[in-house]
């Protein structure tokens, strides 16, 4: 009952606006042919309309309930906010053999080096491990990748 609430309650945003949206179809022609009462138009516009903004409502909590899950996950695998990329993942450190610079993205992506166009190398060293070393570690890491070297742990250069 309590799994996955998140999605349940994307799917109650949209029996909410269905729902909603044939009963106050419903209701407004009662009101203007049965009854001949005009306000059954103002329940004819306003009724979906309502019916669309609480779904809309309901939906995006139950997408924050998700997204809010999906870190949660990630954290408790070690993971920290600032190293966790636009499609979910660990970020690694990219590097540009040509002018030096470094970039963190997430694995397997192509990372064009802003300064010379080029694109960037992956490395196995994540975005964590890279903030949390000396800049004179982080001197040594790139000279070795210049020679060819692809250490998989910083510690080695420490």
């Amino acid at each position: 009952m309590f799994k996955n609430v998140g999605s349940k309650l994307e799917s109650v945003a949209t029996m909410v606006f269905v729902l909603g949206t044939i009963i106050s179809v419903v209701i407004a022609l009662i009101m203007m042919f049965a009854r001949k009462n005009p306000n059954g138009i103002f329940v004819l516009l306003c009724g979906p309309f309502c019916s669309w903004f609480n779904a809309v409502i309901i939906y995006g909590f139950g997408r924050i309930v998700d997204n809010t899950e999906k870190i949660r996950t990630i954290l408790e695998k070690g993971g920290s906010s600032a190293t966790i990329g636009a499609s979910g993942q660990f970020e690694h450190i990219f590097y540009c053999p040509s002018c030096k610079g470094t970039y963190r993205a997430s694995r397997g992506e192509t990372v064009i080096c802003s300064k010379c166009s080029l694109p960037a190398k992956e490395t196995e060293v994540t975005a964590d491990t890279w903030n949390s070393c000396a800049s004179e570690v982080k001197a040594r890491f790139i000279d070795e990748f210049d020679r060819g070297a692809h250490m998989t742990q910083l510690s080695y250069y420490a």
